[in-house]
């Protein structure tokens, strides 16, 4: 314990709550199995001698909950969100410097910023909702949709040529026709 610590006879380092609920955390983390390593751990291994280390800090959180795989898996979509929203506000034409973008990427930096620093935001339900949200906003910003409109227009003359092509003109009504 005393080397999670530092050595440290410091009273600020050894009272501080956050502290002490990740050297908890870590000194059960340490003595787990890989596959605990790899996958996480429950939640009742955070409670040690009837008292609940459960971490306050999100991304410590959900690293030992959900090991390795399991946090990469997580952090991924984070972390691919803000490349694309970056890439796009910086280097896309329609995109550049748009402002919704930005205001999206900020909102999306300070929420993580906030599950690091104040905690329980990435592991409650009801601000997933909101972060959700913002991804999508993200999301739509970033989706081109001209690229999407020049796929969909090549997709109708295709078919409409290939309709034409098979087109029996026998079948028509003779009503129809006369139109």
């Amino acid at each position: 314990v005393a080397e999670k610590y530092n050595y440290s006879l410091n009273a600020d380092s050894l009272i501080n709550n956050r502290n002490s609920k990740l050297v908890a955390v870590s000194l059960v983390y340490d003595q787990s199995s890989t596959a605990q390593h790899l996958f996480g751990f429950e939640q009742a291994s955070y409670t040690i001698g009837g008292t609940n280390y459960d971490l306050e800090n999100d991304l410590h959180g959900i690293f030992y909950s959900y090991g390795y795989i399991g946090f990469a898996i997580y952090i991924s979509l984070f972390i691919y969100m803000l490349i694309r929203g970056i890439g796009n506000y910086f280097f896309v034409k329609e995109n550049r410097f748009n402002e919704n973008l930005g205001i999206y990427l900020v909102a999306l930096v300070l929420i993580l910023g906030a599950a690091q620093f104040s905690g329980n935001v990435l592991k409650r339900p009801n601000v997933l909702f909101y972060i959700s949200y913002i991804l999508s906003l993200i999301t739509i910003s970033t989706f081109s949709f001209r690229e999407m409109r020049q796929k969909n227009a090549k997709r109708r003359i295709y078919r409409i040529k290939r309709w034409t092509h098979n087109f029996d003109k026998s079948r028509i009504p003779h009503v129809a026709r006369a139109l």
